[in-house]
């Protein structure tokens, strides 16, 4: 096993953790635009860059679009509209879009990805989950190349 294919396997990780917070952010920035916010691009970007703070991210967005759409708007229904939409776009990256696109293109196991960032954010908080898969990606790696470990390989990519 060389360090250069462990390299290639965390760039991968880390490239498709930026698409997939790209995404995030272009969703976000777009239901503040059709709900009236003030500067959509900022809360777009503030989207694709929060993500990288595992749970306290989502959660000082959330707070702070809820923070500035009551004092922008009103109406508490219409004010409560872009949280709203700010948790759903990121229940579903988190929940949905990120353990199966990381588990596709990865070839790890959706399951055992969302173990991994479940237990390491527990052991470790912010930094266990900024490693979790970077961690199983090595993991992975090292069991696919020896004989003995090969069978756990097989169970994290399956």
């Amino acid at each position: 096993m060389s360090a250069r294919q462990v390299e290639s396997e965390v760039s991968r990780y880390l490239g498709t953790v930026t698409l997939i917070n790209i995404g995030e952010g272009t969703a976000v920035g777009l239901v503040a635009y059709l709900l009236g916010m003030p500067t959509p691009v900022l809360w777009g970007v503030m989207a694709a860059l929060l993500p990288y703070i595992p749970f306290l991210g989502a959660m000082v967005g959330i707070g702070t679009t809820a923070v500035v759409a009551l004092l922008t708007f009103q109406e508490t229904g219409r004010a409560l509209l872009m949280p709203l939409a700010y948790m759903a776009i990121n229940f579903t990256q988190a929940y949905l879009v990120t353990p199966l696109l990381l588990g596709r293109r990865l070839t790890l196991n959706p399951v055992v990805i969302f173990l991994g960032l479940t237990f390491w954010g527990w052991m470790w908080g912010v930094v266990g989950a900024l490693i979790a898969v970077p961690l199983l990606v090595i993991f992975k790696i090292l069991c696919d190349h020896s004989e003995r470990l090969a069978p756990i390989g097989e169970f994290l990519g399956s």
